[in-house]
């Protein structure tokens, strides 16, 4: 994996940016309380996201040993294997979560419409998934 340090620190930046705004906007009572809450937290993890990867990069960057240790580790093939395996299982993951939000929408008694949408979108993940096998397992 190659250090992103430009992207952490914009989005270090952004965070904060944005984390004022919103102060801003409820400070002027353009926000509803719940919706400052939420955007606040929002913006601050954000932040902090950011915050924590650009402070690891700059620590790594100072330490040979260290910067070496995560050359080997990112370029193992054991490594990117179990990595790979992850992004699949959260997909399904992600996956399940959609099938059963549509599920509780549908007996809530939200719009038909969010309930079909949630369904086909996940289908359309199905079928993405299939395309790709079938494209990369002729690359292989």
């Amino acid at each position: 994996m190659k250090s992103k340090s430009g992207f952490y620190k914009l989005l270090c930046l952004a965070g904060f940016l944005l984390s004022m705004v919103v102060i801003t906007f409820h400070s002027m009572g353009l926000l509803p309380r719940n919706l400052y809450i939420m955007l606040h937290g929002f913006c601050s993890c954000i932040f902090i996201i950011g915050l924590i990867f650009t402070i690891r990069n700059a620590l790594e960057g100072h330490d040979p040993a260290m910067r070496k240790l995560r050359t080997i580790e990112d370029q193992d093939e054991r490594n990117i294997l179990i990595r790979r395996q992850a992004a699949a299982v959260s997909g399904n993951v992600l996956q399940w979560l959609l099938m059963i939000a549509a599920l509780i929408c549908i007996g809530l008694g939200a719009p038909i419409w969010i309930g079909f949408l949630m369904i086909g979108l996940s289908l359309l993940k199905l079928g993405v998934e299939f395309c790709l096998s079938i494209y990369y397992g002729d690359k292989l």
